[in-house]
């Protein structure tokens, strides 16, 4: 049945996406970018504002650093088990 469903990404558009959140310099930039923190995306791809912040935090500004993330979120997606939860590593 997989071969029925197809579900598509803007790629360029979702990197570009990102990048400009990575780089909004307004401390609330997350009610500003609503459509990256939507249920949607995390069920589909996993894109959680915990990762978002994490990219924040390491200083990533760069579209040639987040085509890589994307790229691998496209094609593996939330993978199996996800819930939304960081996995505890004890």
């Amino acid at each position: 049945m997989a071969g029925f469903v197809r579900i598509s990404v803007d790629v360029p558009g979702l990197v570009a996406a990102i990048v400009g959140y990575l780089n909004d310099p307004r401390p609330d930039r997350n009610a500003h970018h609503p459509h990256l923190l939507s249920d949607d995306i995390e069920q589909a791809l996993g894109l959680t504002q915990d990762l978002l912040e994490c990219l924040v935090l390491d200083g990533v500004s760069h579209a040639d650093d987040v085509e890589p993330l994307v790229a691998h979120l496209v094609a593996y997606g939330a993978g199996p088990g996800h819930h939304g939860d960081t996995a505890s590593l004890s």
